[in-house]
């Protein structure tokens, strides 16, 4: 869940309603979703097919 999420539902129902949602708690950074893509397009996941790699903070854990 994106930080800028928080200026379009404001922060009462950001903090109260949406971020106890996601079980790290917190907005993720840029640069995580980036580490993940970097992983995917390096050979470090090259025996890696037909999955789903979802960097949401462990939201969708929840829905």
């Amino acid at each position: 869940m994106h930080h800028r999420l928080r200026g379009i539902v404001g922060d009462d129902l950001y903090d109260k309603g949406l971020l106890p949602t996601v079980h790290l708690q917190r907005t993720g950074r840029p640069e995580e979703v980036a580490n993940a893509i970097v992983f995917l397009c390096s050979d470090e996941s090259s025996y890696i097919s037909g999955s789903t790699l979802t960097v949401d903070g462990g939201l969708t854990l929840t829905m």
